[in-house]
């Protein structure tokens, strides 16, 4: 420091501007460097830029009441932004998880698809490491597991009121209040299992395995409302298309054989017979 002072002053009693800049610039790069970290990196180091992270961080939870989808889905889309930080605020991502979580089966659907987005974003970095695997990031085989359980009750609260369109003297019956959040909660984790696989380096794990029945139980919900079928076909193929562990690959298909058997088995649901040629012949279509 005593030969920046040194250097400064030799600059600074000079009367071109040059030399007053290049004092300047001195200044800045020792205020903006680090031994940790580059000048490229330094919006992304975390202690220099932590009054923007509690700002964003203040976004999370909204005290209002009463608020406009467009002023949510944009207070989200600025949570996003702290994807710049990537694997450096664990604190953060695990607040960010634990809050937005809860809000899946939100009544907008552009908010229900940035809350995916950024969930996605939470778990991206639920890495196994040369030295072992993170634990200060959110776990995806934790998350998944209740997402699991809360799908299923979504799937058992659907099944009881099923909605099914009818114009009666030309108005649509309304749709029931626990229907209408089991199909938004629907809707939201396949968007999320989507995103899985755009934002995650290690997307695939046994929980992500776990979830794929579920999925396949939905589709029918899913064509008899006419939302995110496309998107739910393309989570599922991400799936088979991934490279899986041996240990994942037979996890897969064991869990594939339980969704053909269910299949085979509200198709048939006396005892099916060997005999039967629809059973043989949809039997071997499933197989294949």
């Amino acid at each position: 420091m005593e030969q920046l002072y040194v250097l400064i002053h030799e600059t600074i009693i000079e009367k071109q501007n040059g030399s007053h800049r290049v004092a300047a610039e001195i200044v800045a790069g020792m205020i903006r460097g680090s031994k940790y970290w580059t000048l490229e990196m330094e919006n992304q180091d975390p202690r220099r830029m932590h009054r923007l992270i509690d700002f964003l961080c203040s976004l999370i939870k909204n005290n209002q009441t009463i608020e406009s989808a467009s002023n949510e889905r944009f207070r989200w889309r600025l949570v996003q932004e702290l994807r710049h930080f990537q694997w450096r605020i664990p604190l953060v991502w695990c607040a960010i998880n634990n809050f937005a979580k809860e809000l899946l089966d939100r009544p907008f659907e552009i908010v229900r698809e940035n809350i995916a987005n950024i969930l996605s974003m939470s778990l991206s970095f639920d890495i196994i490491l040369p030295n072992g695997r993170s634990t200060r990031h959110p776990n995806i085989d934790q998350f998944i597991n209740t997402i699991c359980e809360r799908l299923h009750q979504a799937i058992v609260a659907y099944e009881k009121t099923p909605f099914v369109p009818v114009n009666v003297s030309n108005q649509v019956v309304e749709i029931d209040f626990e229907t209408r959040k089991a199909l938004n909660l629907m809707e939201t984790v396949i968007q999320l299992h989507t995103y899985l696989f755009d934002w995650c380096q290690q997307p695939v794990k046994i929980a992500t395995i776990r979830i794929f029945p579920y999925l396949c139980e939905i589709e029918s919900i899913v064509a008899k409302h006419n939302f995110s079928e496309d998107i739910l076909t393309i989570s599922r193929m991400r799936v088979a298309m991934t490279y899986l562990h041996a240990d994942l690959l037979k996890a897969l298909i064991e869990q594939v054989e339980k969704v053909i058997k269910k299949r085979i088995h509200l198709l048939f649901p006396d005892d099916p017979s060997a005999n039967n040629p629809d059973y043989i012949q949809l039997h071997n279509r499933l197989q294949s």
